[in-house]
């Protein structure tokens, strides 16, 4: 072979590609597809995450507090009535179609709370729980659009790198809620959410129809109302995908509940010595401030330098395992040594591996699954089981304290249990994604 020859024979990658290679194995040719999967998902986060202190200040002024509280279990009701209609429109569109059906429906109810709060209608609550359901429907809705749009190896490759959308999208658009004017009128910033909810629908807009599957997995049989309950409980995969879900989403509440007593507990011995001037309010806020900020930075840094290296050399399996193996081992040194700073690391280290390597990991879990599936039994599992363990959570903190009259740090041997059956959920979990990847 000749050098000329040899030269044309070797990959050529565009400038972008060779920049998005230093975060995933990126080919000739998927530079733009990744560019434009990534700018969708760095909006839809941008966009929850400029909203979040205008939901929490619609709530607390119009509500207060002890309503807020209930909320959650809200979310989870009005997603119970949203997802059978949700799974039945995925049915009749194609995936382009379908996306920006749904993105223009959120677009437009935003509008709606926008009209209203003008003629001086109370939307808090109801715009606190739609906000809730809007973060978790959305992000399951792109998740499934980008299986579409890539097969399972392409998929394996560049989910880690897509994904870095999300922890950029997140830490930016956290960073300018912060920077915006106290006094700027929530609905300015409701109406800007709205715009950048549009702007992340352009490369939908402008993808060609042949860059997406179009084949619409039509069921031989009718369709039920509730049909994604009746895909997961089919399909012993998807049920133990369910189970991991709402199990590991339980086991991370309880922590951030654990993480508010830290925070309480620390004002509180602060003032007592003296050595604080803040509010309590005050004193929270810059706790927290502090704390998903190292948590997004974290993330970001993992997403893009670690997540595709290492599910590309370790394998899905154990991706999936190392998070709860963490949480069982940080854990239970937390119960042995008892230091509340190293509690405090573990929570930030693991939130850094949930928002980045298990995200990215549960996606991938769903390439295999067929396109019925991966829209209506994920948007389901990636909705309600997450919502149901934060649900969990609350039983089980009012059950511990109000009933057992259990002390807070016995919460802490709960989750290092729950963990156990978290690590074995995904074993069996990961030994079956590989069969299903078994050629036949």
């Amino acid at each position: 072979m000749t050098f000329s020859a040899h030269y044309r024979s070797q990959p050529e990658y565009s400038v972008l590609e060779r920049v998005l290679r230093l975060g995933g194995d990126v080919q000739p040719g998927e530079g733009l597809k990744v560019l434009s999967l990534f700018f969708i998902l760095f909006m839809l986060m941008f966009t929850a995450y400029i909203l979040k202190p205008v939901r929490e200040e619609l709530i607390l002024v119009e509500q207060g507090s002890e309503l807020k509280s209930y909320a959650t279990a809200f979310q989870a009701l009005l997603l119970l009535f949203l997802l059978p209609a949700y799974g039945a429109f995925s049915r009749r569109f194609s995936s382009r179609r379908f996306m920006m059906a749904v993105m223009s429906f959120f677009i437009l109810s935003f509008v709606l709370f926008l009209l209203a709060s003008l003629a001086g209608l109370a939307i808090g609550l109801l715009f606190y729980i739609w906000l809730g359901a809007f973060g978790v429907l959305t992000i399951s809705q792109f998740w499934a659009y980008a299986s579409d749009r890539l097969d399972e190896d392409s998929g394996k490759r560049l989910f880690g790198l897509i994904a870095f959308g999300a922890s950029m999208g997140a830490m930016i658009g956290a960073m300018a809620a912060k920077a915006l004017p106290l006094e700027l009128d929530s609905r300015i910033i409701l109406a800007a959410g709205a715009i950048t909810l549009m702007l992340s629908q352009l490369p939908v807009l402008f993808a060609k129809s042949s860059q997406v599957k179009l084949n619409l997995d039509r069921p031989k049989q009718p369709t039920k109302l509730f049909n994604a309950f009746a895909l997961i409980r089919a399909n012993r995969y998807l049920m133990l995908i369910a189970l991991f879900v709402l199990l590991f989403s339980w086991t991370n509440s309880l922590g951030e509940y654990l993480v508010s007593l830290l925070v309480e507990h620390n004002y509180d011995m602060a003032l007592e010595s003296g050595s604080v001037e803040l509010s309590k309010n005050a004193y929270i806020k810059q706790f927290y401030s502090n704390y998903f900020l190292a948590v997004n930075i974290g993330s970001a840094l993992l997403q893009f330098f670690v997540v595709s290296r290492f599910i590309n050399a370790f394998g899905v399996k154990l991706s999936l395992v190392l998070v709860p193996l963490f949480i069982f081992i940080g854990y239970a040194l937390v119960l042995f040594v008892g230091a509340l700073l190293l509690f405090k690391i573990i929570k930030i280290v693991e939130n850094s591996l949930d928002y980045s390597l298990m995200n990215t990991v549960k996606q991938m879990l769903y390439i295999p699954t067929s396109r019925q599936e991966r829209y209506e039994a994920r948007a389901l599992i990636e909705t309600l089981c997450v919502r149901g363990g934060d649900m969990l959570q609350g039983l089980t903190v009012f059950v511990g304290l109000n009933v057992l009259a259990l002390h807070p740090k016995s919460f802490l041997y709960f989750i290092v249990v729950v963990a156990i059956v978290v690590i074995a959920l995904a074993l069996n979990i990961g030994n079956r994604y590989r069969q299903l990847h078994r050629p036949d």
